[in-house]
């Protein structure tokens, strides 16, 4: 019984030491095969980041080069043509109006007639323009005749002062007074001619030469 004791733990410590390198070696082949799938992956990405670094870079010149379309040239019928929506526009254009008050008189041009620069495009009869030049008219007649008799009386005082029978300060007065009308005489000429500048407006004229693209007005209207 004794040595049959003996025996049995000899046994199991046999078993455990020939189990132990078996167990050493199971472990160096999982690393080994862990290693190797792990190199492999990290090659597999290297290669396949290469693969699309190459294909970006295909991709990216193919695209930098320019595509060119070539067309063969024919010759065309003479008859062919084009027809593209245009629009056209006067080179110089311009509203005429009337810069004096009254009602047109006559109208000389009509819409599509070429008229050269100067002439007469309407006529405006302004009857209130018209009392006024004769009566600016009438004034400058006043004041000449004004302004004359002045003149006269002013040389008469100027001779009798040779005589000694009027005094300097009459002759002085007299010869103001004539001056006084000579300015009356320019004022009234002036006038006068502002109005026949006006009374020239009364002709509506081209500015520049060209064509009658519209009419606003009619014989009659008020303008």
């Amino acid at each position: 019984m004794g040595s049959k004791d003996d025996r049995a733990p000899s046994d199991e410590s046999e078993s455990l030491a020939s189990g132990s390198p078996r167990t050493r070696r199971s472990n160096k082949g999982r690393f080994f095969v862990a290693a190797l799938i792990a190199a492999g992956l990290a090659a597999f990405g290297v290669i396949s980041r290469r693969l699309e670094h190459d294909r970006l870079a295909q991709w990216t010149e193919a695209q930098a080069t320019p595509s060119v379309e070539l067309a063969t040239l024919k010759l065309g019928s003479a008859d062919d043509g084009l027809t593209l929506p245009g629009e056209i526009k006067a080179l110089n254009e311009a509203q005429i109006r009337a810069r004096v008050n009254g009602y047109v008189k006559e109208w000389k041009y009509d819409i599509g007639a070429r008229v050269k620069a100067g002439e007469t495009l309407a006529v405006i009869d302004a009857p209130e323009l018209d009392q006024q030049y004769q009566e600016a008219k009438g004034q400058l007649e006043k004041a000449e005749a004004h302004a004359q008799l002045a003149r006269l009386t002013s040389k008469r005082w100027a001779a009798l002062r040779a005589s000694t029978v009027v005094s300097q300060q009459s002759v002085d007065e007299k010869s103001g007074e004539a001056n006084a009308k000579d300015a009356e005489v320019a004022v009234a000429r002036g006038n006068l001619n502002r109005l026949q500048a006006l009374k020239s407006f009364t002709e509506v004229t081209a500015p520049f030469a060209g064509v009658v693209t519209a009419r606003r007005i009619d014989v009659g209207v008020l303008v």
